[in-house]
């Protein structure tokens, strides 16, 4: 009869944790330049916060950036632009007239507004895009965020910088 060294719970409990799923020393949300105004929403920041998420199995990339209060789970507290990218990969994509009309995206197009926070239940968003740009320069892995510009021209107003948005996949 074999005898198994007796291992505290303690011990088996840091190793299942360790082996089975890795500490991220990345923070819930990467950095971002906002500059520009839309009516009525408070954007424009040198240290803004930004996150990305890639659809699991599918082609799509979103882009989220605020002022304040942005996280994986807390997305429209506050007020923020979103960028829907065609695909998961380096390039630029062209952002044409008309979000509303444009229901999803394809190849090299993208689609964005800003909208303002969601606090009340119920967000006024700007969506009535002239044109615009998102160029992503970078894609790594979760520990590495996804970096890129862009740049939204609206009716009311015009957005542009740039962002180093962690994964939230």
């Amino acid at each position: 009869m074999h005898r198994l060294p007796l291992v505290s719970l303690a011990t088996l409990a840091t190793l299942t944790t360790s082996a089975c799923s890795p500490v991220l020393s990345r923070p819930t949300a990467g950095t971002a330049v906002i500059r520009g105004a839309v009516t009525g929403l408070a954007l424009e920041s040198p240290k803004a916060l930004s996150i990305a998420r890639h659809t699991p199995g599918g082609a799509t990339l979103q882009l989220k950036l605020a002022v304040t209060n942005l996280t994986c789970t807390l997305t429209e507290a506050a007020d923020h632009v979103t960028v829907d990218v065609a695909a998961f990969a380096l390039g630029t994509y062209l952002i044409p007239k008309g979000y509303p009309a444009l229901t999803s995206v394809t190849g090299t197009t993208a689609r964005g507004h800003a909208c303002s926070g969601n606090a009340s239940g119920t967000a006024t968003c700007h969506d009535a895009v002239l044109s615009g740009t998102v160029t992503i320069t970078r894609i790594g892995d979760l520990e590495t965020p996804v970096e890129g510009t862009f740049d939204l021209q609206l009716v009311d107003g015009s957005l542009s910088g740039s962002f180093a948005a962690y994964r939230c996949d």
